[in-house]
């Protein structure tokens, strides 16, 4: 039995060897001398997951084309080949890339990539020996004497990824240009590296002139040499004794050896130098540190660093400046500060500028700080700039807060910003949004930023803003940092600052140890203090009554949309269930964003926002009716349908509207020939004559109605008359008009008694048609549960009640029962009655008890109904009319 990795082995070695068949025939001129050790070269890094992932075909794809690019190469050529993807090449595109094998290849290649915002998904990096004949035609690979090549396949990843800071992103499809840029950071590669000996050979020339190991930047320059800096290129500008300034071309090294490329934006025109430039060419500093205007190509993809080392003339005076372009390695920016020469010197004079005992709290203190500096800032900043910086920070320790300092580059290049944003509130959002501020704030845009996230209480954010030149903005900073103050404020400061001044000081704290971490991350990323101190409230009330509770508003520069906001305790109000409750209010629901909350000791609960579309003009006055509607929805006292739309439409209450869809029913059990939507149609169609009806209704059996019932009802008449002329719809005209007998026709109600069952009595004769006989008088009692009626043929009468599955006629089945109770009461009593109800939402037959109390519930809401409306004969005689109750 064979071990693990021998097994894999072999494993790998049959994925090859079909490779190389795919190979064979795919490609079947190519020679196996070079296409077989390039196969096994490729993929040797390769995990064995990816291996085993490729088909045979795609390995031998890969082999073929990165042989077909390297057969032919001059000497000292970078060949560079990006092929996009589609039919035949495969879902992602392909870099290849074949040349002297040299540092920086990878890194610069990945440079290239990133800029133009793609992802790499596979690198492929073999380098191996070759042999080439004098035409640069490739004879042989991975055999002795070969020079080393190396050889790239890049696989890039469909998805692009973020562009740098300060970068426009390429577009989509632009290969040609990203095998451009691949192939000049190549070059650029090359030219480093070619010239690398010649820039150390300088940089330990100009250490020498500044005085070697015995100075502070002779030592510096030295320490640079000592791989902490990677030198990519070199230039010597000249200045003579009238202050002019020259290239001297001749010692352009590295990527400087382009002439066209100015290092800093300031020096692109030597001949009309700004007067600043000037004053820095004669700086008597003998060295200075700062950031290039232009991005390395090499290595790491940031600005690059520039270290400017002063050349004296024999007289003293400055006779020009020497420029090591490059990038500080690593290990410069996580050392010590007090062990790299020249800086630390430059911190000792910090720390001894502020004045603080060394061995006390705030010189210890300080020094720490400027330990953790900024690196770059602690490079190129004056010495004072980094001193007030640093007090800022001394001071922010002892008082955490939003905080910021700005240092303005002499050259007007760019500006430094150091941010101290608080930590627990601090994300890229904030992030990015802080960035923005600044860059609008400065006129300019976002060249960089770096994080510093430790256990204090503030995150640390330098940002970087490259300013438009052409226009210096007058930047107010106290005010700047004010309002990145505002921006960075943590939502739990703004609710607390909302609820205090609500509240006052003991009730917003007691209401914070409840609800401090009750808001999920996205509510509070966009909610206001108020907002929240509203969505509170509006939580305290749900939990406290144990029921939904929710608001409307309009939001400013919402246009007709509104906003309701609601707590459902316990768990999410299901959409299937709110959606219909909106739409028969003529509500549309647009958008809908839950947020769960959870309180301290206390249940959680989810606050809901609807964005809803109203299907007419609502005045913020008739909110209070349409949320008592839905609370009346959400609650079962009210039935989901187009009857609730005339809350909206004729602004009436969600009970009046009960009425009329009460009365609707009663109409269709007497054999009304239209159905229930044409009827809610012409109601909404003709909302003044819905409003009209509840007011007639209102002004008969109100019992709290004050003034003239009778004037008042001839008001309304005469208006009903008029609206009812103008209708158009002869349909519409019939249906109105049968409403108005049936509400003529009614005695009593006990409407106003508040129950969760409506009543009414009607004298049948002149309630229009209906089957006949026409009982005497009856009563119709409706609700959510049940629907009943009690029919009587004469003021003394004497029936049961029946329990029927009639749902749709049930009346019909209740008259031929009174009819036929008249005939068996004919020697009993003078005449007959009969009542029965139905059930509207019945439980499962299956589940007999459960159907069976149903059953009597609803027999019991029936019987009620009928005592609300019951005169009762007192003991004296007196007749008692029943609470509330206009006969």
């Amino acid at each position: 039995m064979t071990d693990g990795p021998a097994t894999a082995d072999t494993a790998r070695l049959e994925l090859l060897g079909l490779a190389r068949e795919a190979l064979a025939r795919l490609a079947p001129d190519l020679p196996v001398a070079l296409s077989a050790p390039l196969l096994a070269r490729l993929f040797a890094d390769l995990p064995d997951a990816e291996l085993a992932a490729e088909s045979p075909e795609a390995l031998a794809a890969a082999v073929a084309g990165l042989l077909d690019l390297a057969r032919h190469r001059a000497p000292g050529q970078a060949k560079v080949r990006v092929q996009p993807p589609g039919p035949g090449r495969g879902p992602h595109a392909v870099a290849e890339i074949v040349t002297d094998d040299m540092p920086f290849l990878v890194d610069s290649a990945l440079v290239a990539l990133s800029r133009h915002g793609r992802v790499v998904r596979q690198l492929l990096h073999p380098v191996l020996p070759a042999t080439r004949d004098a035409d640069g035609v490739l004879v042989a690979l991975d055999a002795p004497g070969g020079a080393p090549e190396s050889m790239m396949r890049i696989a890039i990843a469909a998805a692009p990824a973020p562009m740098l800071a300060g970068l426009a992103p390429a577009a989509a499809g632009d290969w040609v240009a990203l095998e451009a840029a691949i192939a000049h950071g190549l070059r650029d590669v090359r030219r480093a590296v070619d010239d690398f000996p010649d820039m150390a050979a300088m940089l330990r020339a100009a250490s020498d002139a500044a005085g070697g190991v015995g100075t502070p930047e002779g030592e510096f320059l030295h320490w640079m040499g000592a791989d902490n800096f990677v030198l990519l290129g070199h230039r010597h500008l000249a200045i003579d004794a009238a202050g002019a300034v020259t290239m001297v071309a001749a010692e352009n090294r590295g990527l400087l050896r382009d002439a066209s490329l100015p290092v800093f934006d300031a020096l692109r025109d030597l001949g009309h130098l700004p007067p600043p430039v000037r004053a820095a060419m004669a700086d008597p500093r003998p060295l200075a540190v700062a950031k290039a205007n232009m991005r390395s190509t090499v290595h790491r993809p940031q600005h690059a660093d520039v270290v400017a080392v002063r050349v004296d003339g024999p007289d003293g005076r400055a006779a020009g400046v020497r420029l090591f372009l490059g990038l500080f390695a690593a290990a410069a920016y996580n050392r010590n500060p007090r062990s790299i020469p020249w800086l630390a010197q430059k911190v000792d004079r910090i720390l001894a500028a502020a004045g603080f005992d060394p061995e006390a709290h705030d010189g210890r203190a300080l020094r720490n700080i400027l330990d953790t500096w900024p690196r770059d800032e602690l490079f190129q900043a004056p010495e004072r700039e980094i001193l007030k910086g640093a007090r800022r920070a001394l001071d922010l320790q002892l008082r955490p807060r939003t905080a910021l300092v700005v240092r303005r580059d002499a050259y007007g290049r760019f500006v430094s910003a150091i941010a101290w944003l608080p930590r627990d509130t601090f994300d890229t959002k904030l992030r990015e949004r802080v960035g923005q501020m600044l860059a609008r704030g400065f006129g300019g845009r976002l060249s960089a930023y770096y994080i510093a996230l430790g256990d204090a209480p503030l995150a640390r954010v330098p940002y970087i803003v490259a300013p438009d030149p052409a226009r210096v903005v007058a930047v107010d900073e106290a005010l700047l940092e004010a309002a990145i103050a505002q921006a960075a404020r943590g939502f739990q400061d703004r609710l607390a600052e909302a609820l205090t001044a609500e509240r006052g000081e003991a009730a917003a704290a007691a209401l914070l140890s409840r609800w401090r971490d009750a808001f999920p991350a996205g509510y509070r990323d966009d909610a206001t203090g108020a907002e929240g101190a509203a969505d509170l409230a509006l939580a305290e009330r749900a939990l406290a009554e144990g029921r939904p509770a929710a608001t409307l508003a309009r939001p400013p520069g919402a246009g007709t949309t509104l906003c309701l906001r609601l707590a459902n305790p316990g768990g999410p109000l299901p959409l299937a269930d709110a959606l219909p409750l909106f739409e028969s209010l003529d509500l549309r629901a647009i958008e809908e964003v839950p947020h769960r909350l959870t309180p301290r000791d206390a249940s959680p609960l989810v606050l809901h926002g609807f964005t809803l579309a109203p299907g007419a003009a609502v005045e913020a006055a008739r909110f209070p009716a349409l949320l008592e509607a839905l609370a009346a929805l959400l609650d079962g006292r009210a039935e989901a349908d187009g009857f609730n739309r005339l809350v909206l439409h004729a602004g009436i209450t969600w009970r009046e509207a009960w009425l009329l869809r009460a009365m609707y029913r009663w109409l269709k059990q007497v054999g009304f020939g239209f159905s229930q939507p044409s009827v809610e149609a012409a109601l909404t169609a003709h909302p003044r004559l819905a409003w009209l009806l509840v007011r007639l209704f209102a002004t008969r059996f109100d019992p709290g109605f004050a003034g003239d019932r009778a004037a008042a009802e001839a008001t309304l008449a005469a208006e009903w008359t008029a609206a009812m002329d103008a209708i158009e719809d002869p349909d519409e005209e019939r249906i109105l008009a049968r409403y108005r007998v049936l509400l003529d026709a009614m005695l009593r109600t006990n409407f106003y008694q508040d129950h969760a069952r409506l009543a009414f009595k009607i004298d049948s004769a002149a309630a229009g048609e209906m089957p006949l006989p026409k009982p005497w008088r009856e009563i119709f009692v409706h609700s959510p549960r049940m629907e009943g009626t009690h029919l009587r043929a004469g003021p003394v009468a004497r029936g049961g009640i029946r329990w029927s599955d009639r749902r749709e006629d049930f009346r019909a089945e209740i008259l031929g029962l009174m009819k036929a109770q008249r005939v068996k009461n004919v020697v009993i009593v003078p005449t007959g009655a009969k009542g029965g109800f139905i059930l509207k939402h019945p439980p499962p037959a299956t589940d007999r008890a459960a159907f069976q109390a149903e059953g009597r519930g609803c027999y019991a809401e029936l019987v009620r109904g009928m005592l609300d409306l019951t005169d009762n004969l007192a003991a004296d005689g007196t007749v008692a009319a029943p609470d509330r109750v206009v006969r």
